[in-house]
């Protein structure tokens, strides 16, 4: 789908929840051949601290058939300091 080396084949960015007053912030960049999204999810207070999200998205250009993949691989890294317990991807 995306390889982030010399010439990334999408543009990416990311959408933070401003929905209800949400306080989450998030950025996404492509350096050094790498995807980079980096952020703070927080608690969003006009929804008693229900959590809030951010997202790293792309639109538009193409994107490969993967209705015959079984699986997907993401090597991803948390530099946090608080481990992060799981990711989510979908496609739409």
């Amino acid at each position: 789908i995306e390889s982030f080396g010399d010439s990334p084949i999408h543009s990416w960015y990311a959408l933070n929840d401003p929905v209800m007053g949400g306080l989450s912030t998030g950025t996404a960049t492509v350096q050094d051949g790498i995807g980079v999204f980096k952020g703070e999810v927080i608690g969003v207070p006009k929804l008693d601290d229900a959590p809030g999200f951010i997202t790293m998205m792309t639109r538009g250009g193409y994107f490969p058939d993967l209705s015959s993949c079984q699986s997907i691989k993401l090597t991803v890294k948390d530099i946090g300091d608080m481990p992060y317990k799981g990711y989510r991807v979908s496609f739409g």
